[in-house]
């Protein structure tokens, strides 16, 4: 026998039915995870689970996304996804034609519901969706200045937006200079001396030591170090949300590739100047993001590989929000190197860039089972691998693509597909040769399409700062 509740409000005291309970807790272990990749107090594990209690529509919206979530491993026939949905959204609508309501309440349930739609909507669709919550959210005036809850929002929602785009080629509607967010690293120097002094030459994943050589130890240089390690503590979300600003524009910089010259050779002049320059304020400040962010965000261990379990280097990071950073930048890096508006992306220089840091993408992602991380990182590892040549890292590639798929639930059946046209193999294509390690692991990761042969050497970078 339960106990009774003295509470006359419309606010439950707890979950009694089982499937409620049941479905609130795949929401919070299967969805909140990724909704919350880019929110450090992770809000909608934490808190919104509390104010659904109160929030009937709120309420059936989580459950409807739990229920969803079942349905997409197998495990559920989909009614009770359809069922809450239902709800939620015929409350929400109820709820927005009433005088007195609650606008906050209202962001928050329809944010929710944008996360049913990302599991079962089509692109289009979702974009619809996504840009209604928008309006509902810049009514409310959150944005990247907002705390708590309302920043929560703003960045499960701009983030929908900026991983769809990026998968279809897209320009965000909200534009990220409207975003509101702390840009003041975004400078060579001021990364420069946050980070004691590193050099550009410095600036890529594994080059950075430590601490600098014993025979030019420097106390000073090792304290400013120290000290800007020690202010960014607890603030790595922060540096994830610069890394996904600068992301964001990099994808915008590419949706807006123009697709005719101007009529005039030297009004195609002025603007392919005008792009560089815009290509090289980007560039930068990437780089002042790798030189900047806190040494927690950096690889904790590095690999190489090949190896018996990838073709990938193993790229350890330890923290969640450090595997998303390095995924952001290397995707952006990417995409830099395809839209270089006076190198073509196929010369020598801009291919070895786009194979180095897809390499670090497809590494860091075959190497987690972090279910947050690789929901997110599944646009990422598709954007990148289109640059990807050897038919052995590309079956590894969809390999983990399915592996996803199996583990998550998403529906990733378009995103193979689309990689295997980019590739020009829908029906299969013949495997790439080489050297791999002797003896049994060897035959054996062969056998499984796991080994390939490293980058040629030689090859340099630093005009992306790459290593």
């Amino acid at each position: 026998m339960t106990p009774s509740s003295e509470n006359t409000t419309d606010e439950r005291d707890y979950l009694s039915a089982d499937e409620e309970i049941h479905l609130m807790q795949v929401f919070i272990d299967e969805v909140a995870i990724w909704m919350d990749a880019l929110d450090k107090d992770k809000h909608f594990a934490n808190v919104v689970p509390y104010l659904a209690l109160r929030l009937p529509m709120l309420l059936n919206a989580l459950l409807a996304c739990g229920a969803k979530h079942l349905a997409l491993i197998g495990r559920h026939d989909g009614d009770k996804a359809d069922y809450y949905y239902n709800m939620a959204s015929t409350q929400l609508s109820r709820s927005q034609q009433e005088r007195d309501r609650d606008p906050a309440d209202c962001a928050l349930t329809a944010v929710a519901l944008d996360a049913y739609h990302l599991m079962s909507d089509s692109p289009t669709q979702r974009m619809g969706r996504i840009a209604s919550t928008r309006a509902l959210i810049r009514a409310c005036g959150w944005d990247a200045t907002s705390t708590g809850l309302a920043a929560a929002c703003f960045w499960v929602n701009v983030g929908m937006e900026v991983l769809s785009c990026i998968a279809f080629g897209w320009p965000t509607a909200w534009d990220p200079d409207q975003w509101g967010l702390d840009l003041s690293f975004a400078t060579l120097e001021g990364a420069s001396r946050s980070s004691g002094g590193r050099s550009l030459a410095e600036s890529d994943d594994v080059s950075w030591p430590a601490r600098p050589p014993a025979e030019s130890h420097h106390p000073a240089a090792d304290d400013s170090a120290d000290s800007a390690d020690s202010a960014d503590l607890g603030r790595e979300e922060l540096w994830v949300q610069r890394i996904f600003y600068i992301m964001a524009k990099v994808s915008n910089f590419r949706a807006n590739t123009p697709q005719f010259q101007e009529p005039s050779p030297h009004d195609e002049q002025v603007r392919l100047q005008n792009r560089f320059a815009e290509w090289r304020r980007l560039q930068n400040m990437c780089n002042a993001w790798n030189l900047g962010c806190p040494r927690s965000m950096r690889p904790y261990g590095y690999s190489p590989g090949p190896s018996p379990k990838s073709l990938f280097p193993n790229v350890w990071l330890i923290k969640s929000s450090a595997k998303l950073a390095r995924l952001f930048y290397h995707t952006a890096m990417c995409l830099l190197a395809q839209v270089n508006p006076l190198d073509p992306r196929d010369s020598r220089e801009n291919r070895a860039s786009q194979l180095h840091h897809a390499h670090h993408v497809c590494g860091i992602v075959a190497h987690t089972r972090d279910r947050g991380v690789v929901s997110v990182a599944i646009r990422s590892l598709a954007v990148v691998s289109a640059a990807l040549v050897d038919r052995r890292e590309r079956d590894e590639v969809v390999a983990v693509l399915e592996r996803i798929q199996h583990e998550t639930g998403w529906k990733l059946g378009r995103v193979i597909q689309s990689l295997r046209s980019t590739w020009g193999w829908e029906a299969g294509g013949p495997a790439s040769s080489g050297p791999g390690p002797a003896g049994p692991a060897g035959a054996a990761a062969r056998g499984m399409g796991l080994l390939a042969p490293p980058l040629p050497s030689g090859v340099g970078l630093s005009r992306l700062g790459g290593r």
